[in-house]
């Protein structure tokens, strides 16, 4: 089936639109991420020297790439309820690539600003230690290159 948002604005003035953003509808998992996500600005531009021995920069939409690991998970969260563990989400995103990851803290600014876009892998699962309640616990590492605007396709 099919979901239409639709969403009206009064400008007061004909003719005028107002662009509020992306709207996007998933199906969603939660898990938490260790302290010290980063995000690298990536240019693909290339840059090159003319015959003349001038630059010539080809110039390309740069885009984010947030690179976090998920902070150590029992099994159960890892390979447990399907639908909502680990596993399952490394499944949907080999099949689709493309997701949301929007790193939760108490400002808004901040999540406004941590939200990524785009193509979505989680690593390989690493089994990391065993609790003293006889759980092992996994993590991976979670990585997602934005989509630049006008790119999603």
């Amino acid at each position: 089936g099919s979901i239409t948002v639709g969403v009206t604005l009064d400008t007061g003035t004909t003719g005028h639109f107002v662009d509020i953003g992306e709207i996007a509808v998933f199906s969603a998992s939660e898990v938490y991420v260790r302290p010290g996500a980063s995000w690298t600005l990536i240019d693909p531009s290339e840059v090159a020297r003319t015959i003349g021995q001038q630059i010539h920069t080809a110039a390309r939409r740069p885009y984010r790439r947030l690179n976090a690991e998920i902070r150590p998970t029992s099994e159960a969260a890892t390979v447990g309820t399907v639908g909502s563990d680990i596993e399952s989400m490394r499944y949907a995103l080999s099949r689709d690539k493309v997701g949301i990851v929007c790193l939760d803290d108490s400002s808004q600014a901040t999540v406004t600003r941590s939200t990524v876009f785009g193509r979505v892998t989680i690593g390989d699962l690493q089994h990391v230690a065993q609790s003293a309640a006889s759980n092992r616990l996994y993590t991976a590492t979670v990585t997602a290159e934005e989509i630049p605007a006008g790119d999603a396709a």
